[in-house]
């Protein structure tokens, strides 16, 4: 896949801020996160959003991450990250596998 991933994505045809909850625990924000996510379950290029996500956030704290990535919360990619990290494979090759 070329660098210009995104124009493949699911999400490039609806208004970022549906991808951007105000909460990952109230009503709205829960809503909203079910609906970044049917949208992110079919998306062709699911992985390279994961894999560019974890990279651009790099070790940040759940807090400092924002938005949902290939259908993750910011809390659930803060955990991939720690996992691949205690793993201690890059997360470039782990997240592309």
């Amino acid at each position: 896949m070329t660098k210009n991933w995104q124009q493949y994505a699911n999400c490039s045809t609806y208004n970022a801020e549906l991808f951007f909850p105000i909460s990952e625990t109230s009503g709205v924000g829960l809503l909203q996160i079910a609906d970044a996510r049917a949208i992110c379950n079919y998306c062709p290029v699911r992985t390279h959003c994961l894999k560019d996500a974890l990279t651009e956030e790099g070790s940040r704290p759940a807090e400092r991450r924002f938005g949902i990535f290939a259908g993750f919360t910011p809390t659930q990619r803060h955990r991939i990250y720690r996992r691949l990290a205690r793993s201690s494979r890059p997360v470039r090759e782990t997240a592309a596998a």
